[in-house]
């Protein structure tokens, strides 16, 4: 098979999960290649469409216009020849947003090409006005028409740009869909995009990176010995990821915990309280991992989540989470790994805290580790996406001949 990925980014996230299916490809015998708006190509089989500037140029026209990608047609070119000239078989979309890529002309684009398209959903944007979530805002103007939006900055262009590609989607005869969750997949089954085959499919972690490791000198470093360490992680930290709950959490434990949490900027970091240990994003992913091995309990007080990389990967460090049950939250979570919460307050996250730390961390590590290893690994991750491809390839070659 012939495989050709796009997507936002090719590290980081969702650039991480779009090169690990990349690599798997290729060592099975596969031709891959992977196009991306940002980032470095670690490869020959990579192309690289934009550089930073460019990108933080879109992104302040994004803020201008209103809209995502106007300046990028030339990026929008180049990833059309380049797919021309590959000859795929199946064209596997990621993350359309993120300035790099004129997403109306791919799209039209791509409905006149007539190759097989696989689109994974790892938030709700294909499918809405403009919007990655809604569920915060309790809205639900994305299952007909984003009329009036109350939400973005332009809500009059809402109910356009989700008019756009119900159209554009619809055009795409050969559209499979795949979300990261099974409650993403309920959700894409009651937007347009219900007439498609849809398939959930968890987004896999390195588990041999994230796995149980001694955090006693972190502590140290940290300052946090003896302490119960609480841990949050994000890669940009905001209302919706629960800032003021981290808060509100941090005057109600007493000196026998200490709250971290990482991936904040300088000015979040300076108005931090003092109970609170704010770090920078991490540069490596075994500085994360360290991170996660070092805490006691890693909680996720955001109410949307589409899947939740960083439950994830705690739980394979053999950290116990604490969420709540909104969104994907709870299914991350199985028995002896951690707490759902079944309401959405600071106080019933502190009693999760103290429910696990009365029997203690070791009681959780193996639970927590085995699980993650079975059902977030990048093996099984990138096998279901090659059964999916293989599905997906053989089906058209049975109908169309493969042309």
């Amino acid at each position: 098979m012939r495989i050709y990925q796009v997507n936002a980014t090719g590290q980081f996230s969702t650039g991480t999960l779009a090169n690990q299916i990349h690599r798997a490809l290729l060592q099975n015998g596969d031709a891959s290649r992977f196009a991306f708006g940002l980032g470095e190509e670690t490869g020959e089989n990579q192309i690289r469409t934009n550089g930073i500037w460019h990108q933080r140029f879109d992104c302040r026209m994004e803020r201008y216009f209103g809209k995502q990608g106007v300046f990028c047609g030339r990026s929008t070119n180049r990833i059309i020849q380049d797919i021309i000239r590959f000859e795929p078989d199946i064209i596997h979309l990621h993350n359309l947003h993120g300035n790099y890529l004129k997403w109306e002309k791919f799209l039209g684009w791509l409905g006149k090409y007539g190759k097989p398209v696989v689109i994974t959903l790892h938030d709700c944007w294909p499918f809405t006005g403009g919007c990655f979530h809604f569920t915060a805002n309790h809205c639900e103007g994305w299952k007909t028409d984003c009329a009036d939006c109350r939400y973005l900055t332009r809500p009059w262009l809402a109910a356009a740009e989700r008019t756009k590609k119900e159209a554009l989607f619809g055009a795409i005869d050969r559209l499979s869909v795949v979300t990261v969750s099974k409650w993403l997949k309920e959700v894409a089954e009651d937007s347009f995009l219900k007439t498609r085959e849809i398939t959930a499919i968890y987004n896999g972690i390195d588990t041999e990176l994230f796995s149980p490791c001694d955090g006693t000198r972190r502590k140290k470093e940290l300052g946090c010995e003896g302490k119960k360490v609480l841990l949050g992680v994000a890669s940009t930290w905001g209302e919706y990821k629960g800032i003021k709950r981290w808060i509100d959490l941090s005057g109600m434990i007493d000196s026998e915990y200490q709250i971290v949490l990482v991936g904040m900027d300088k000015k979040q970091i300076a108005e931090m309280p003092e109970k609170i240990i704010a770090l920078p994003r991490v540069k490596t992913q075994e500085e994360l991992a360290e991170l996660y091995g070092m805490a006691d309990i890693f909680i996720n007080m955001s109410l949307e989540e589409t899947f939740g990389l960083t439950t994830a990967e705690a739980m394979a460090c053999g950290t116990p989470a604490v969420v709540f049950r909104s969104t994907a939250n709870p299914e991350l979570i199985a028995e002896n790994t951690g707490i759902i919460c079944d309401e959405s307050t600071v106080e019933a996250v502190y009693q999760a805290v103290q429910t696990v730390s009365q029997t203690g961390k070791e009681v959780w590590r193996e639970h927590c580790v085995s699980h993650a290893r079975e059902r977030f690994s990048f093996t099984r991750m990138t096998n279901e996406y090659m059964r999916l491809y293989h599905r997906v390839f053989t089906e058209d070659v049975s109908k169309h001949g493969g042309e």
